[in-house]
C-alpha cells in the first residue's frame, strides 16, 4: 500500500514537471528576445539624440557645444561617426545589426564602444560637428 502511494506521487510529480519545463523554456527565450529589443531601441534613441544635438550645435555656430548623458546598452560592438551618419553596431542572438541615424550636417569624431553611463560632448568646429566622450 505504501509503495503504491509513493509511486502515484512520483507519477503526479513527473506530469507536473512535464508541464512546467516547456513553460520555463518559453519564458527564458522570450525574455532574451525582449532584452535584445530594448537594447536595440536604446541604441537607436542614443543615435537620434546625438544627431539632434549635433544639428542644434552646428546651427548655433562655432564656439557652441553641449554634453549629453547616455546609458550605453550591453552588446554595443562599435560606434562610428561617418560623414553625415552615426552608426551603432549592436550584437544579438541573430548576429549583429547596424543602427544608422543620418544627419543634415557633417559629423566627425570617435566614440569607443563601451557599456555604461557615458557623457558625450558635441562641439561645433565650423564646417562640421565633433563628437567625443567628455572627460
Amino acid at each position: 500500500m505504501k509503495a503504491q502511494v509513493s509511486t502515484e506521487y512520483m507519477i503526479v510529480l513527473g506530469f507536473a514537471l512535464l508541464l512546467t519545463i516547456p513553460g520555463i523554456i518559453i519564458f527564458f527565450s522570450q525574455s532574451g528576445r525582449n532584452v535584445e529589443q530594448i537594447n536595440s531601441l536604446q541604441a537607436k534613441q542614443i543615435a537620434s539624440r546625438i544627431v539632434d544635438n549635433a544639428e542644434k550645435v552646428y546651427y548655433l555656430g562655432k564656439p557652441s557645444s553641449t554634453t549629453i548623458k547616455v546609458v550605453m546598452p550591453r552588446g554595443v560592438e562599435s560606434i562610428s561617426v561617418l560623414n553625415r551618419a552615426v552608426v551603432i553596431r549592436i550584437s544579438g542572438s541573430g548576429g549583429s545589426s547596424d543602427i544608422v541615424e543620418v544627419s543634415s550636417v557633417n559629423l566627425t569624431g570617435v566614440l569607443a564602444a563601451s557599456g555604461g553611463v557615458r557623457q558625450i560632448r558635441i562641439e561645433s568646429i565650423g564646417d562640421a560637428v565633433n563628437i567625443s566622450y567628455s572627460r
